[in-house]
């Protein structure tokens, strides 16, 4: 395990190429994703080869990812919780239905919802288009210092937070319904998300996103490197 990495690393890319982290339609995934950094697996697990990528999403504007998409959900990809196919070439295939994303979402029939749905949708997109340009505006300082400057330490903030180990109990483990994702916390310092069977995603890496721009939550990454699925979920404070 290592904690606090600062630094670029061999391991790790920061800020990669939409291209090197979505498969097609690149486009449509990037319209709700932000990719942040990509992870060499074998650094994790010798064993493992490839990269897994942390992607932030643009939403929620209030509350949690997917918590007003219910509708919506199936297999991993729930409330609080995004789950991509992993291809031969290390990209994500979005597991969910795209409405998922309020953006996308059309919640209501009648007149009244529909302009109601349209206000907010506007609202919506200007965070994301907010959103969007701090994202820009870290990653332009990444590129001039080769670090991410915090603005009250002489120290950058982290790239990543924890590679490797496991991931301990808090926040994320008690979001959303436990049913959808079953989590195991029997050890609180050794928590994990199951497969319906009960085998084990494993803890890949701890990210958090508002380090890379002005919005996010603590990013948990976990991998089933046999269903070739990355699972992420969030740890809002």
């Amino acid at each position: 395990m290592i904690e606090h990495i600062r630094y670029a690393q061999p391991f790790l890319r920061i800020y990669p190429p939409d291209e090197q982290v979505f498969a097609e339609p690149v486009a449509r995934q990037r319209q709700h994703l932000m990719p942040l950094v990509s992870v060499d697996l074998s650094a994790v697990n010798p064993g493992w080869q490839g990269w897994l990528h942390v992607v932030n999403p643009y939403e929620p504007l209030d509350g949690q990812v997917g918590d007003q998409t219910g509708e919506y959900h199936s297999g991993y990809v729930q409330n609080n919780w995004l789950a991509f196919c992993v291809d031969d070439a290390q990209r994500y295939h979005w597991l969910g239905d795209w409405r998922y994303f309020l953006l996308e979402c059309d919640l209501s029939t009648d007149d009244t919802g529909q302009a109601s749905l349209r206000n907010f949708q506007q609202q919506l997109a200007h965070h994301y288009a907010k959103t969007e340009r701090g994202y820009q505006d870290r990653k332009a300082k990444y590129l001039a210092k080769g670090c991410l400057p915090c603005p009250w330490s002489d120290e950058p903030f982290p790239l990543v937070e924890q590679l490797g180990g496991t991931a301990a109990y808090d926040n994320w483990c008690c979001m959303g319904r436990r049913e959808a994702v079953p989590v195991n916390i029997d050890d609180r310092d050794d928590v994990y998300p199951m497969t319906p069977d009960g085998e084990r995603f494993q803890f890949v890496c701890s990210v958090d996103a508002s380090h890379y721009g002005d919005y996010g939550a603590l990013i948990l990454l976990f991998y089933h490197p046999g269903l070739r699925i990355a699972l992420q979920t969030f740890n809002w404070s």
